[in-house]
């Protein structure tokens, strides 16, 4: 029998370049004398034979099972208890896929001596000299079941900011050697501390607010003193009401903390004017717009300052931008002035009323028909709107032979289908006004797949498209 299964084997090597695939065997490994074994063999178009080869000698076995990954296979009993690595092949209709192995260890024999040591470790400074690390190492293996472990750096030491690597050695009484690194980081993890005013309140120094000027200061464990970054900064003018300010300070690590205070400067007797930032109206006809705004004055014992504009608010505003200025007066004699800009545009796009199609049925003779498209649209600034003809598309598969366009409202269809079922063309209609505002619409026009009473095409946008050119 094994001079059979060599002379196999040898021709089953030649073969397994067009045969399938073994990928894993599962387990890879076992220990000598553990008793009944079934191991999985993964791959692609595997056989239902399975050969071992090896010390024990040399094995057929069928398989045990199949499932979509692989099989499972019986490994005898004599391979598993006579340790050596053995060769694996599996056979079936289509070749041999192989070589693969496992591996039947004595459990029994001196492995080598080995050092184990930790993943890198890294750990957060406790002071600027750095952080007390601990780690361990394990010795494994060797003759000597006390080897002795010896690094750079012991676990327990101090070790300072940045990346250190500790070197490990491990020995024992028979003269055997084992080598390891331990990469050991300390980073400054901690946020800088802020020290800022809890709440400012000055009085103002004219219209248009106060000077302040305030302290804010960091400090960090590793770092010491810091500088802070405040926005408005000390020494801004503040305007009158309430302005938060917002700090941060950034160690050297790149951690950064962040507060924030707040800064009231209050008024005590200046008449000031409050005016928009800038006004947007939409056009209500094609010369402009009656636009509507408020101005306010306050801040002097006057509770009723007189406020005059030009324009005044209600007024008629044309297209485009008008500067609106604007003075306050109290009883006292004290004025101020304030100017913001009213615009007045068009955003509106036309409203389409009505969107058709003639005609809306075409009867099916394979030619290109003439179909116009009538549109009525209005809109609020332009008197005519241009609307035109952009896309043509179809539920049926179409093709630029299909359909031509004539005119911005006109187009030619092909009074056809492709099959059993009815066609559906669908026209895209754009209408825009002068200020390039733009809505769109669609007409629906049928060609029947048999005869067919024409009717009345909906003009609402179609949502689904099934084919488009």
């Amino acid at each position: 029998m094994r001079t059979t299964v060599i002379a196999v084997l040898a021709m089953l090597t030649a073969l397994t370049a067009t045969a399938g695939k073994i990928e894993l065997v599962d387990p890879a490994s076992i220990a000598a004398n553990s008793g009944e074994q079934f191991i999985n063999i993964y791959g692609t178009e595997l056989g239902d034979h399975v050969l071992y080869s090896g010390k024990a000698g040399e094995f057929d076995l069928e398989i045990s099972a199949r499932s979509e990954k692989g099989i499972t296979v019986y490994l005898p009993e004599v391979i598993v208890n006579t340790p050596d690595r053995y060769t694996i092949y599996v056979r079936g209709d289509l070749g041999t896929a192989g070589p693969a192995f496992i591996d039947v260890i004595d459990p029994r024999a001196s492995q080598p001596l080995v050092l184990l040591v930790p993943d890198p470790i890294a750990e957060p400074a406790t002071s600027r000299s750095g952080a007390i690390v601990r780690y361990d190492v394990w010795p494994y293996g060797g003759s000597d079941p006390n080897p002795v472990v010896n690094c750079t750096s012991p676990s327990g030491s101090l070790f300072p900011l940045g990346s250190t690597i500790v070197d490990c050695v491990a020995t024992n009484s028979a003269g055997e050697r084992a080598d390891g690194q331990v990469s050991v980081t300390v980073y400054d993890g901690d946020l800088p501390t802020l020290k800022l005013p809890e709440k400012l309140v000055v009085t103002a120094e004219g219209p248009n607010g106060a000077l302040v000027k305030f302290e804010a200061t960091a400090f960090d464990e590793i770092d010491g003193d810091l500088p802070v970054s405040c926005n408005p900064p000390s020494g801004s003018t503040f305007r009158i009401g309430i302005t938060t300010v917002d700090c941060v300070a950034t160690d050297k690590a790149f951690n950064s903390a962040f507060g924030s205070f707040t800064v009231e400067v209050q008024n005590r007797g200046f008449l000031l004017i409050h005016v928009p930032d800038r006004v947007l109206a939409e056009a209500e006809g094609p010369d402009g717009s009656i636009v509507k705004f408020d101005v306010t004055a306050d801040g002097s014992d006057d509770p009723r300052p007189e406020i005059k504009c030009d324009p005044e608010p209600g007024s008629f505003f044309r297209f485009g931008v008008t500067k609106v200025l604007c003075v306050a007066r109290d009883r006292f004699g004290a004025s101020a002035e304030g100017s913001f800009d009213v615009e007045v545009a068009d955003s509106t796009p036309p409203a389409i009323m009505k969107l058709s199609a003639r005609p809306d049925v075409l009867t099916p003779n394979k030619e290109l028909v003439p179909v116009a498209i009538s549109v009525e649209a209005v809109d609020v600034v332009d008197p005519q709107p241009r609307c035109s003809i952009v896309d043509v598309w179809s539920n049926d598969p179409i093709t630029e032979e299909d359909w031509k366009l004539v005119s911005d409202l006109e187009v030619a269809l092909r009074a056809t289908t492709s099959g059993k079922d009815e066609r559906q063309y669908y026209v895209d209609v754009l209408c825009r006004d002068s200020a390039e505002n733009a809505s769109g619409g669609e007409a629906v026009i049928r060609v029947p797949s048999g005869s067919q009473q024409s009717t009345t095409t909906p003009t609402e946008p179609s949502k689904k498209r099934s084919a488009r050119h």
